[in-house]
């Protein structure tokens, strides 16, 4: 027995031993390639970065910027090594909505990008142009920024699109559908996302009741893997609220 009860320790033993090191080479596996800084070496758009997204085929990465106001493009090369290509901006000629950039969402369906702009209270479409992308339009209230964050009178009515404060942005898994999570608003506005391309609004969930009468100022979404249900981070309430998708479908 005494025998037995040494046998089995040696061979935990071993078994640790084999795992710590499995666990060593993962890690070790993990190699520095690249760091980019902001106004170093030509880059820019990584003033208080809030969002990254890469491509199914690593060939681009895109960022949002909250201090540049800005949404940029990194080329990859096939080391993933990234380079700049392009960067759009709020002070660029004819482009808003990027004002406090936030999330970013990636649309396969038409190769666009939608960007969220927390302080224009907008979601900005960009979209493929050849080898490039180009600024397509803003989806917003037109709410100025003292109106909605210094203003002591509520907005009331003329948040129609429950878009201020604009944060986080996913799709549903089939791409027929944009959330935003929307911090002054309240709400996760919903988007319809058209054959063609186009994002039209939907509605705006601006509650959880009988639950709750507030969503706790969202700042965060995520969706289940079978697409079935959303959950939503409210920042000031501490509050995490999770809805049904009744049917799992495309939309709500």
């Amino acid at each position: 027995m005494f025998n037995n009860k040494k046998l089995i320790l040696f061979f935990i033993f071993i078994l640790l031993i084999d795992f710590n090191v499995a666990a060593n080479s993962t890690l070790e596996s993990l190699q520095l390639t690249q760091i980019l800084k902001d106004d170093y070496d030509g880059v820019d758009g990584l003033g208080n970065p809030r969002s990254v997204k890469i491509l199914m085929d690593n060939s681009k990465v895109f960022v949002s910027s909250g201090d540049d106001n800005a949404f940029a493009i990194f080329n990859v090369d096939n080391n993933f090594n990234l380079a700049l290509s392009q960067i759009f901006k709020n002070s660029s000629t004819n482009i808003n909505g990027l004002e406090g950039a936030s999330g970013v969402a990636y649309l396969e369906q038409g190769d666009q990008v939608v960007v969220t702009g927390f302080y224009d209270g907008a979601l900005t479409q960009f979209s493929k142009n050849k080898n490039s992308y180009r600024f397509n339009k803003t989806i917003s209230d037109g709410l100025h920024y003292e109106r909605i964050f210094k203003s002591d009178v509520s907005v009331g009515k003329l948040d129609t699109l429950g878009l201020l404060g604009a944060w986080d942005v996913i799709k549903t898994h089939n791409e027929k559908q944009l959330l935003v999570a929307s911090y002054m608003s309240n709400a996760v506005a919903i988007f319809d996302i058209t054959s063609d391309g186009r994002i039209l609004f939907n509605r705006a969930i601006k509650d959880a009741r009988p639950l709750e009468n507030s969503l706790g100022k969202p700042v965060s979404l995520a969706l289940s893997s079978l697409n079935d249900e959303l959950y939503v981070l409210g920042f000031d309430n501490h509050q995490l609220t999770i809805f049904d998708r009744k049917d799992g479908g495309s939309y709500w």
